[in-house]
């Protein structure tokens, strides 16, 4: 396509916030510990670009505008290049594991 990345900052107030007050840019990881009588508490963290390397179930990822916009166009191309293959079809909202 030949043009440069886009990236646009989302605003501060959008960003939530986890338990220890640190924004989520980039999405969040829920815990569950148990205190000393056995009941069950929950508690989120940020996650880091490392985390992306080795996800776990039920993690969180942030996604934006650009993001969508981009997933919907490259669906859209790749639905149109493999239009006459009847064998292949094309997904866009879905973790593989």
């Amino acid at each position: 396509m030949g043009t440069a990345a886009r990236s646009e900052p989302v605003p501060a107030d959008d960003i939530p916030y986890d338990d220890a007050g640190e924004k989520y840019h980039y999405g969040y990881r829920m815990t569950v510990n148990h205190n000393a009588e056995g009941v069950p508490f929950y508690s989120c963290r940020s996650l880091t670009l490392d985390d992306f390397l080795e996800p776990e179930e039920g993690d969180v990822y942030m996604q934006g505008n650009l993001h969508e916009d981009d997933v919907i166009r490259l669906r859209t191309v790749f639905r149109f290049h493999l239009r006459d293959r009847g064998n292949m079809t094309v997904y866009s909202d879905m973790k593989m594991i």
